[in-house]
């Protein structure tokens, strides 16, 4: 019955003369047990041919049989045993894990490898590094190693090359007592060893067949395949190992994946927390409650293709349906014509420059804004003798203004009932408090009564030539194309959810009845620097995160490279290459899982720091707000998602690429770097 049969084999090699044949057209049968020596020459073939039987390198024609079948390779570790000239035990695992490599790849006992250890008189080397052992005692543990699982064939190629007299004795006197059981073959060059111990010396010159001194012929048998009990907690010590190994590469990409995962959390952060921030703050302020209305249409220029926005002041039934879900809002008169918004100002007959002046329907605070006051105090009534200003004006005009008087004058030229007539608002405002508004694109401004300024403008008289009335009423009254009413009216909204509402409504630019506001533009004005920070910040997570991968993936690639030979011993006791390459990107899950987590504990301090910045920027609390305890409405969601993104990430940044690594026959990759 022929175990091991092989039919036909050559192996060869091209060059730049053609072919050139290691193993040329030979066909070999082998017992179920005994020892068989294959001799030859340096450079006879005997080690190819070798490999070619045990699986190690594939013949180029021919094939070799196993049991019946042609899968060799595939029962490496648990079927063929293997024993090498250098040993090419795994470093930096024990003796005992060594030995329990393939037991534990294919299913085995650990009863057995413990047996076999006090058999070879390894027993007091169980917990040693396999680093620390002699020659002799290396070549006991391959040996013990190829036995645990109980092959039926035991290769060795070369196993007393590389030792002395004495340990090689012992060590051909184990192979001939384990060939009783089953059948060992092995090469070596020493014709000495092999006259004394082989049952059987097959003779290799040039790549054929010399010798062979007892001859097999090939017999039938039932192919059989018992099933591979195939695990992967071998998997466990070598980790462990390869994480102390690569520690200078791990603690890089440990580094990169941490700076990755930081930027997306911080990222994040930004998404959900910028839009809450603003909506919160942007209440800061006085104008806040305040807006303007009108109305637009188009006008088509004569003679012209161009069409032009023509802006007046909506009737009041329109304005109230425009309004009508808001529930408490003043609509009134615009005055700007006559008391403009941007004006010369002077204290103490000193002039400044051009600033905002703002009306509020409340100058003493007691409806909305008095937490805002943080020096001074609100004005005593709604009299225009009174103003605040905002810390802006007191950052450029100085803190020395506060509590003089602020005096104006604007003039204006009205005709009326056919006689023009020429007038000034004078305001002379004592200007009492400071207020500490949202800061973000803010400008100096001052703040007056608009009740106040009313009151003023209904005692300047406007005459015409049969009649007199006043600015109040000659606004009141004005059409709603005049520039005395401003094109427009007044709004003051009487709470927050109001200016919200009309926010939307803004927003929703449905109607032809137009609203305007300052904080409005504020809003729109950081939204707009948002998204396109938010989109600076995509890319940039985007980079880092393709900087990431592309170190962990080099990092994965350069340890397979490496540990090639480790690697190849790891195949021939019976792993499979995709378990060598799920070790490799196990490390970098692991790297990444860990990264992940201590980025979460990271951002939390990073947070404070970037919010610090931006507050000091914007003027803005709380911009980046990372999601921890609650995402999307799910408890944590954001902290396990994370992690488990960060196993996924690592695992298949690494995976994919040496997936796909240029395969090499087990023979080259077991020699010697």
């Amino acid at each position: 019955m022929s175990l091991l049969f092989a039919s036909r084999i050559s192996r060869f090699y091209l060059t730049s003369s053609g072919r050139y044949y290691a193993i040329k057209n030979v066909s070999l049968a082998f017992p179920n047990r005994g020892l068989v020596a294959i001799k030859g020459k340096s450079g006879s073939g005997k080690s190819t041919l070798l490999n070619l039987l045990s699986g190690l390198d594939q013949p180029s024609e021919g094939k070799v049989f196993f049991n019946g079948s042609t899968d060799i390779s595939g029962r490496l570790g648990h079927e063929i045993g293997m024993v090498f000239q250098h040993y090419n035990l795994v470093e930096g695992l024990s003796v005992l894990q060594n030995v329990m490599l393939p037991a534990r790849i294919n299913g085995g006992s650990k009863k057995r490898a413990i047996a076999l250890l006090k058999a070879f008189g390894l027993a007091k080397f169980v917990s040693k590094d396999v680093r620390n052992l002699s020659g002799g005692e290396k070549q006991r543990v391959a040996i013990c190693r190829a036995l645990v699982c109980e092959p039926r064939v035991v290769f060795a190629d070369e196993p007393t090359g590389a030792l002395d007299e004495k340990n090689s004795e012992t060590v051909m006197a184990a192979l001939k007592e384990i060939s009783k059981k089953r059948l060992v073959v092995l090469v070596s060059h020493n014709e000495e060893l092999i006259d004394r111990f082989a049952d059987r010396i097959i003779e290799i010159r040039d790549g054929t067949i010399f010798g062979d001194s007892e001859p097999l012929h090939r017999t039938k048998e039932k192919q059989t395949n018992p099933p591979k009990k195939h695990k992967i907690s071998w998997i466990g010590p070598l980790l462990v190992r390869n994480l102390r190994k690569h520690a200078l590469k791990n603690v890089m990409c440990f580094m990169a994946a941490t700076i990755g995962f930081s930027s997306l959390l911080l990222s994040l952060g930004f998404f959900v927390g910028s839009t809450p921030a603003i909506e919160r703050e942007q209440g800061r302020a006085l104008h806040y409650l305040s807006a303007t209305l009108s109305k637009e249409s188009e006008t088509t220029v004569p003679g012209t293709k161009l069409k032009l926005i023509k802006k007046t002041r909506p009737s009041m039934e329109e304005s109230k349906d425009f309004l009508a879900d808001i529930s408490d809002c003043k609509i009134v008169n615009d005055y700007s014509f006559f008391f403009p918004d941007n004006q010369v100002f002077q204290v103490e007959g000193e002039a400044y420059e051009p600033t905002l002046f703002s009306p509020v329907w409340d100058l003493t605070l007691e409806e909305f804004g008095e937490e805002l006051l943080i020096k001074g105090e609100a004005a005593k009534d709604n009299s225009f003798s009174y103003c605040l200003a905002n810390t802006e004006f007191f950052d450029r005009y100085g803190w020395n203004l506060l509590g003089t008087t602020i005096e104006t004058s604007s003039r204006s030229v009205v005709t009326y009932d056919d006689l023009q007539n020429e007038r000034f608002v004078d305001a002379r405002l004592q200007l009492v408090g400071a207020i500490k508004e949202f800061g973000f694109l803010n400008s100096p401004r001052i703040y007056y009564s608009y009740q106040g300024l009313e009151e003023e403008l209904a005692k300047i008289d406007i005459d015409g030539l049969d009649k007199t009335t006043c600015i109040r009423d000659l606004v009141s009254e004005a059409e709603e194309d005049s520039s005395l009413a401003s094109y427009g009216w007044r709004l003051f909204l009487g709470s927050p959810e109001d200016t919200t509402r009309l926010f939307q409504k803004i927003q929703a630019d449905d109607s032809n009845i137009k609203a305007d506001s300052i904080a409005y533009g504020l809003r729109t004005s950081f939204l707009s620097l948002s998204e396109a920070f938010m989109a600076s910040l995509g890319l940039f997570v985007g980079i880092a995160f393709a900087g990431v991968a592309l170190i962990l993936a080099m990092a994965s690639f350069s340890s397979l490279v490496e540990g090639r030979k480790d690697n190849a011993i790891l195949l021939t006791q019976g792993a499979t290459r995709r378990d060598v390459v799920f070790l490799y990107a196990i490390e970098s899950m692991l790297l990444c899982v860990v990264s992940a987590t201590l980025s979460l504990g990271i951002c939390q301090f990073l947070q404070q720091i970037a919010n610090q910045f931006l507050k000091n920027e914007f003027d803005i609390s709380g911009i980046i707000n990372v999601p921890y305890a609650s995402f999307l409405g799910v408890p944590w969601l954001l902290v396990w998602g994370l992690v488990l993104i960060g196993a996924a990430f690592g695992f298949l940044v690494s995976f994919i690429p040496i997936s796909f690594a240029r395969r090499h026959p087990l023979s080259e990759e077991l020699r010697d770097e």
